[in-house]
């Protein structure tokens, strides 16, 4: 029982309790989504995996949420990236902005190296299955000096969150039965209430509830609150303090102001997916009527046919009786066909996964390919503009938080107008603006190569290469393709072209077709 002084387990119950009811206005369609997505997942109200694919007809939902979820990482958290780039802010003084844009390369290179360095895309990985459905939750934090940053992503089967007075997620909580061994591992400095000592036996469970939630009472420096609760009493609290000191990330698709939870795509899709399986399920049925349909005889007190003998045996009927006929449908089954179809390509399109197909002989050309890339980039960066604060940032200012507490990372330092130095967080935002490289800047990046491209080619069509090389700069169109393409540390710059163009000149004139000589002009050089 709780202690009338234990204001803590009473303030962690009580946001417990609001967290509960938010989610049992969700709890029936989250279950279903989890059920038909993620059945090797361990379901809603159970502690270990369950089958849950009896009823299950078409796998179209199970795979396009892992094709959704890499489509995820790809795009917002891609492992050979740097994902969120760091930049002095606007006002800043010129030799200020000189001596934080120094300190930041230095800190987004140690940043992103230690999250590669960690297990943060794995978790990722595993978190934004749970993300298709609206709702992921990770754990960031040290377990030890020597090791990785650990990440761990949190099952929404754990998960219960509260929304706070500004649309935040701001307190986060989990519910579960633990073993002795585990409560020690993960919380060494707790302690059972009242003294009391730990149990020898390592298998011994106990009822935990551990969470943390913004104090709101303090204003200015971001505070937070932890607290490990043991049969409803207060075990171990602690108090988090600066932006990204608490140890757990939650991110929604895309949010509603009456709930913390969000909205995803599997959740949205699902009753296209439940009509999508009944029709499969009588398809199904259909094919079993026909491979071994209803059979009606005349009951001649000899012949049986109840247990449906096997292919190839003999069953007597009495002579003159009338022979077995089957029962069969007259409806037509084959529109349940392209309905099927037409919803399997439904729920793809509802996660984003929807691919340009080869409809007849000719396959899809590369601006095709390119054009629905980028239309299905902007769709998808629409809803998921919440994961650029709720996740890209977090993950950012939780890894900066960490690396700076193990020294891995300095502080900012900036000297003002007066001499004086000013040591900050590397991520304060009074000197920093974090830039996120999202899915929309992506489609808008391959908008302008594919403009770019056909810049290039209407001229070349139009009036042949030759007119089009002097139309176009092609050192110029180069540079602006390797700029997009992420790959100007491998292209030469303009005067190094120049130089090699000039170099191979004699060897471009004296193989060009009928001796005609090569007009420099045509290769971008002004001079040969």
């Amino acid at each position: 029982m709780m202690g009338p002084e234990d204001l803590t387990a009473k303030q962690v119950l009580q946001k417990l309790q609001i967290a509960e009811v938010d989610f049992n206005r969700h709890k029936g369609r989250l279950t279903e989504a989890y059920r038909y997505a993620l059945p090797w997942r361990t379901p809603f109200g159970q502690t270990q995996p369950v089958d849950q694919l009896n009823d299950t007809y078409d796998d179209v939902l199970q795979t396009t949420v892992q094709d959704f979820a890499a489509e995820l990482l790809n795009a917002f958290t891609p492992q050979n990236a740097d994902w969120v780039r760091f930049n002095p802010v606007e006002h800043l003084d010129v030799a200020v902005k000189k001596q934080v844009a120094e300190q930041l390369a230095v800190a987004q290179r140690i940043i992103f190296s230690e999250m590669r360095r960690s297990n943060l895309y794995q978790a990722l990985q595993e978190g934004y299955l749970d993300q298709s459905i609206g709702t992921m939750a990770l754990t960031v934090q040290n377990v030890g000096v020597a090791e990785p940053i650990h990440c761990e992503a949190i099952p929404m089967t754990e998960l219960l969150i509260t929304r706070g007075p500004y649309g935040y997620i701001d307190g986060w909580f989990r519910k579960k039965r633990r073993r002795v061994e585990d409560i020690r591992t993960l919380w060494p400095e707790a302690k059972l209430p009242d003294g009391q000592p730990w149990p020898t036996q390592p298998e011994t469970e106990f009822d935990v509830i551990d969470g943390c939630w913004r104090d709101w009472s303090v204003k200015g420096t971001e505070t937070n609150r932890y607290a490990v609760l043991i049969n409803g009493r207060t075990a171990f609290e602690e108090t988090y303090t600066g932006k990204g000191s608490r140890p757990d990330i939650v991110s929604r698709w895309s949010r509603d102001p009456s709930t913390a939870w969000g909205v995803g795509p599997t959740y949205l899709s699902l009753p296209t997916f439940l009509a999508l399986n009944h029709i499969v399920y009588l398809q199904l049925m259909k094919i079993d009527e026909v491979t071994d349909p209803t059979v009606s005889y005349v009951n001649d007190g000899i012949m049986n046919l109840e247990n449906k003998p096997p292919p190839g045996s003999w069953v007597p009927r009495a002579p003159s009786s009338e022979a077995p006929e089957a029962v069969e449908s007259k409806g037509r089954f084959d529109v349940s066909f392209m309905k099927a179809d037409e919803l399997r390509s439904a729920v793809k399109r509802a996660h984003y996964q929807d691919r340009p197909e080869q409809l007849g002989k000719t396959p899809p050309s590369a601006s095709q390919w390119m054009e629905e890339s980028a239309e299905r980039l902007r769709r998808m960066a629409t809803p998921a503009t919440n994961l650029v604060p709720e996740l890209q940032y977090a993950l950012v200012h939780r890894f900066a938080y960490l690396l700076t507490d193990r020294g891995v990372l300095a502080p900012l330092s900036v000297m003002d107008d007066e001499g004086e130095e000013i040591v900050t967080s590397i991520l304060d935002p009074r000197f920093v603006a974090l830039t996120p490289v999202s899915p929309l800047l992506r489609a808008q990046e391959q908008e302008e190569l594919l403009r770019i491209t056909r810049s290039v080619e209407i001229p070349a069509q139009l009036y042949g290469p030759q007119i089009a090389a002097i139309t176009t700069d092609p050192i110029l169109v180069q540079g602006k393709v390797s700029k997009i393409l992420g790959t100007t540390e491998i292209a030469r710059d303009e005067a190094k072209v120049k130089a090699a163009i000039e170099l191979l000149m004699p060897v471009l004139q004296a193989t060009s077709g009928g001796g005609q000589p090569i007009d420099p002009a045509t290769l971008g050089v002004t001079g040969g």
